[in-house]
């Protein structure tokens, strides 16, 4: 049943492009956030569709073990983040990966 909300929902459909969840860097991990009261409307099922569906794969992360459920959202180690193909990394919102090098010294 509360997959059928999650995916059935309500939005209007006028509904302004959503950014879904925030995505920030917290303490060695990968923190995908919203408002308490977003996350609660998302968890009965209303919402911005993009977020509900963000919503469903961290909670599908979470039941693997690899994502840990926090007041505002989801928390996401960074190795797990880092592992996760391109098109999954993109619906969460995560930026690409940085193509160039980054100027340094070289360590030999």
């Amino acid at each position: 049943m509360k997959l059928r909300n999650l995916l059935r929902g309500s939005s209007t459909a006028t509904e302004p492009e959503d950014s879904g969840f925030a995505v920030a860097p917290r303490d060695g991990m990968v923190a995908f956030t919203t408002t308490a009261d977003d996350l609660s409307a998302l968890r009965s099922g209303a919402g911005p569709v993009r977020r509900r569906l963000q919503l469903l794969a961290l909670e599908a992360l979470a039941e693997q073990g690899v994502a840990l459920p926090v007041t505002d959202g989801y928390v996401v180690p960074d190795d797990v983040v880092a592992n996760l193909d391109t098109d999954e990394a993109a619906f969460l919102g995560i930026p690409e990966m940085f193509p160039g090098r980054s100027p340094g010294r070289s360590v030999v």
